[in-house]
This record gives C-alpha cells, sequence and structure tokens, in this order.
C-alpha cells in the first residue's frame, strides 16, 4: 500500500487546470522530510517583500503604539496571569483604524469558519470513505463527480478558492477566521476511520502543514488584514492541549503572525496560552478566546486540576473591566461555543467554565457587543431566556465552509456601526448545482429588528413547531439552505438556557455531532 506524503498532497491540490482523478493517479511519493518549496525558511526575501507591498495598500488596517505585555507562569490562576496591562495603563492601548473617511466607530467584517481543508478529496468518491482513497476498498463508495464537494466530506481546495474568492467580493477590511482550518481526519485511514496511519508525530507535522497552507491562502485573499481563533482541529491530535509546555501554540502563532498583521502583543499571549486581543477601531476591541482548554472531550483525555487554564478567566475578566472603565466596546470570538451541543445532549465546555464565562457576561454585559462562535456547522444563536444583570447580546454561531456535516457552505459579511452590531448577511453556495456560486441567503435584520438578547428570545420562543412557517424559515437558514423543511411533534421543545442549551431543536437534529 503506498502512503501519499504530506508534501506531495498539499502540492498535488494547488495544481491548476487538472481534475482530482489525475492529481491522485500521478503523482509519486516524495521525502516527507523535505522542505516545502514555498516554506518561510527558504522564501524569506520573497516574504519581507510580499509584506511591504501588502502594507503599502490603500485598505490596509494600520496599527499604531501597543503597550507591552506582562504575562506570568501559565499554570498560576490568579488575577495577575497572562494578563497585559492595568487599567491605567489601558488608554494607551494599541489603536486600529482605516486609511478610509468612514466613521471611526464602523467596521465591515468578514467572518469564515470551519474550512477543514481536505488536501487528498478524490471528487468520484463518497462519504462512506470520506472521499479519499488509499485502498482497493474505495471501489465501494463510487459516486458521481463532485469537484466542489458533498455533503458527508471535507472540503476540497476547489471549494476553499471558490469561498475566499466570493468573501473578497464583500471587500472587508477585516476577516475573522474562527478555526479549524484542517481536516478532520489528519492521520486516519479511511477503511479503518479510527486506526492511526501515521505516528503522533507525522500527524503532527501533516496538520500543521495543512494549517499553513489554508492560512496563506487566507492571508492572500485578506491582504493579511485577518485574525485567528485557534480550533481544536488545528492543533493534533485533536482536542490536544499541554499545560505544562512553554510555547505550546509556538508553531500556531507563528503562522498566524506570518499570515496576518498580528501585533507583537497579540503574538506573545497566543504563543504561550492560545488567546489574545486586539483593538479593531476607535475603542472597539476584540478579544480571541482559547476555547478548546474548556472543552469537555478534552476533559476526557486530560486530567488538569487548574481553576483557571492559562489564567484565561482571570485575564477575560480584567479586559471587561478595562473596557468598562473606558468606554470601550468589546467584540468577543473563539471556536467552540460554551453551549450544549446542537447535535447531542452535552455540554461543549465543561460546565463550571461555562457557568463562570456566563456569570462574567452578565456582569459585564454592558460592554460587550457580540459573541461570535462557530465549531457546530450550523447558523444558529444562542440566548439568555431569564437575564440578570446588564444581559451581552446573543450569541451567534456561524455555519461552516465544509459541508461535512451536511449543510452548504457559508461565510458572513458583519456590519459594525457606532461600534455595535448593525447587520449581518449570510452567503452561501448551494452543493446540488453544478457550478455552484455564493449568493446573498439571508440578512439577519429580516429575522429581528435590532441585536439584543430580548429581540432575539423573542425570535426563540416564537419560532416553534407550533408555528410551522416561521420554524421551517428559520430552520431552513440554520443548515444554509441544505436540510429544508422539518415537520416536528409536539415534543420537540426548543432549549433556551445559555449553559446549558440554545435555540437548537432537540428532535430534528439526526446526524452525528461536530466534532
Amino acid at each position: 500500500m503506498v502512503v501519499s506524503q504530506p508534501d506531495v498532497e498539499l502540492e498535488a491540490a494547488e495544481v491548476e487546470n487538472r481534475t482530482e482523478d489525475q492529481i491522485h493517479e500521478n503523482h509519486t511519493e516524495e521525502d516527507p522530510d523535505s522542505p516545502e518549496k514555498d516554506s518561510p525558511e527558504n522564501s524569506t526575501e520573497k516574504e519581507e517583500t510580499d509584506r511591504t507591498t501588502t502594507k503599502t495598500t490603500t485598505k490596509t488596517i494600520t496599527k499604531t503604539t501597543q503597550t507591552t505585555e506582562t504575562t506570568t507562569t501559565a499554570h498560576d490562576a490568579s488575577e495577575s496571569t497572562a494578563d497585559t496591562t492595568s487599567t491605567s495603563s489601558e488608554s494607551t492601548a494599541s489603536t486600529t483604524t482605516s486609511t478610509s473617511t468612514k466613521p471611526p466607530g464602523d467596521l465591515k467584517m468578514l467572518v469564515i469558519t470551519d474550512l477543514h481543508f481536505h488536501p487528498r478529496y478524490k471528487r468520484t468518491l463518497g462519504p462512506k470513505c470520506r472521499c479519499r482513497t488509499i485502498s482497493p476498498e474505495s471501489r465501494s463508495c463510487q459516486v458521481p463527480a463532485a469537484p466542489y464537494g458533498q455533503h458527508g466530506c471535507n472540503s476540497p481546495k476547489r471549494l476553499i478558492d471558490l469561498s475566499l474568492e466570493a468573501a473578497k467580493a464583500q471587500e472587508p477590511e477585516l476577516w475573522l477566521v474562527l478555526g479549524d482550518l484542517v481536516d478532520h481526519h489528519v492521520g486516519q485511514s479511511p477503511s479503518k476511520f479510527k486506526a492511526p496511519l501515521y505516528s503522533k508525530e507525522k500527524e503532527n507535522e501533516w496538520g500543521h502543514r495543512i494549517f499553513k497552507k489554508t492560512l496563506s491562502w487566507i492571508s492572500a485573499a485578506s491582504g493579511r488584514r485577518c485574525l485567528v481563533a485557534v480550533g481544536n482541529n488545528d492543533i493534533f491530535p485533536g482536542y490536544t492541549v499541554d499545560f505544562e509546555q512553554e510555547g505550546f501554540y509556538e508553531a500556531v502563532a507563528q503562522e498566524v503572525r506570518r499570515s496576518c498583521d498580528l501585533s507583537e502583543n497579540a503574538f506573545s499571549t497566543l504563543r504561550r496560552f492560545g488567546f489574545y486581543w486586539e483593538e479593531i477601531g476607535e475603542k472597539m476591541v476584540l478579544l480571541v478566546l482559547n476555547t478548546v482548554i474548556y472543552a469537555t472531550k478534552l476533559a476526557n483525555r486530560h486530567n488538569s486540576t487548574a481553576q483557571d487554564p492559562f489564567g484565561q478567566l482571570a485575564w477575560l475578566k480584567r479586559r471587561l473591566q478595562a473596557a468598562q472603565v473606558q468606554g470601550y466596546k468589546v467584540y468577543i470570538a473563539g471556536h467552540i461555543p460554551p453551549v450544549a451541543s446542537s447535535f447531542q445532549p452535552y455540554d461543549l465546555w465543561q460546565r463550571t467554565f461555562a457557568v463562570r464565562y456566563w456569570n462574567l457576561l452578565a456582569k459585564y454585559g454592558e460592554v460587550v457587543a457580540g459573541q461570535f462562535f462557530s465549531h457546530q456547522h450550523r447558523d444558529e444563536f444562542r440566548v439568555a431566556l431569564e437575564p440578570r444583570g446588564d444581559t451581552p447580546p446573543p450569541m451567534q454561531l456561524f455555519a461552516s465552509v465544509s459541508p461535512v456535516f451536511g449543510n452548504n457552505p457559508s461565510f458572513y459579511a458583519v456590519e459594525i456601526r457606532e461600534r455595535r452590531l448593525h447587520e449581518y448577511r449570510c452567503f452561501w453556495a448551494n452543493l446540488s448545482e453544478e457550478e455552484p456560486k455564493f449568493a446573498l441567503e439571508y440578512e439577519a435584520s429580516s429575522l429581528v429588528d435590532n441585536f439584543t438578547n430580548v429581540a432575539y428570545r423573542d425570535l426563540a420562543l416564537n419560532t416553534t413547531p407550533a408555528g410551522q412557517d416561521r420554524y421551517n424559515h428559520y430552520y431552513s437558514y440554520m443548515a444554509v439552505g441544505a436540510r429544508g423543511t422539518q415537520n416536528c411533534d409536539h415534543e420537540n421543545t426548543f432549549w433556551v438556557n445559555p449553559v446549558t442549551c440554545g435555540t437548537c431543536i432537540d428532535g430534528c437534529q439526526q446526524q452525528a455531532g461536530a466534532h
């Protein structure tokens, strides 16, 4: 059995004017330890030239004075862990502005997530063998050619190209990438899905190269105006955290800094703890969380007893306090949301951390302008049924580019005006079409009059199977057009507790859960 190596597969995935069939039939095996032709080590001069050119474009987001972050031991759960500055020094924090003449509190942001690049995708093989083959058993899963991808498999290069081209056409000033750039099944055999194909070291190497390659495509499309959250599939094997290793996220952080306009302060905390913050406009801050450290699936693999891993909750509290004092608005982003799974009845975060997160937002909700998460591959929102304190806005869960869980590919154009969420638009491509094209599916303002918890709570409570038409309308959006309408009985009820559940319907999700 011939096993294709990472360099070969990633190189083959980019070859123009050749079908996936030709790529997989004609490639040859190479030394897996040979450096990539476009690696930064071999093209430093070119990269610096490209970086200089990019920074001169008229729409580049420029960064000004930054304070120096002071970090301490990663395992210290005290209030001083992993923070950057005190409240008194917040006034000298970095500012991010656009060179345009638009109001400083306005921003056009592109949200894209869960691309899950599948470098070994073969268009004539179906989900039964994960659209790839290294075994004669693949003859049993032949399907009509699907060059742009298919429901049940991750994204081929052609689908990612189509998505990024359409996203770029929205002319965003900032791209927010919510994680999971890498195929779900790095290092696993397609015929024996849970059997290891490579050693842990080889899986790590291959996975990182896929992450690097995918991020390079995003960087080229965005002009380096991007920020990235770390997903559970971006570290290998998935849901892996080494709480003892200094700079555990070093490799990922280096790629994000290389591909995006990431400040040194942000890089400093990203490389050590997996989270960071950046200013995205006048008195607007984006906090990018490391959500994998709270994952329920992680708890099943690691026996961490830390009350506050990497001190992230203490860091979040200080950032919210500083914003409250200085009149900032905060947007919070991450990959795994602190809610219940859309597919199975379990919490995505360990409950103790989810409760602490929601308690913090209840206390500082007035400064939080938006919550952006993903991971579920579904277009959803989560609300507080019984709000406490200054209730923050609803949590938006954005659907994926990857169609692996039955949805059509999507991305979102988010519009912020006067530092508040004004609109977001979902763009989708119908994979049932021979030549799919991205088009507007809906505007959020068609569902709600404003983006408050109250407005979304009313939508959730009124969008039930009892009102079938309204329910079908929302449910179709939730699956980005792929699931159509559903008929539910009276036992299917909406979940609206922010810690345990959300606005998903209990009985209508039949597929395996996102991971």
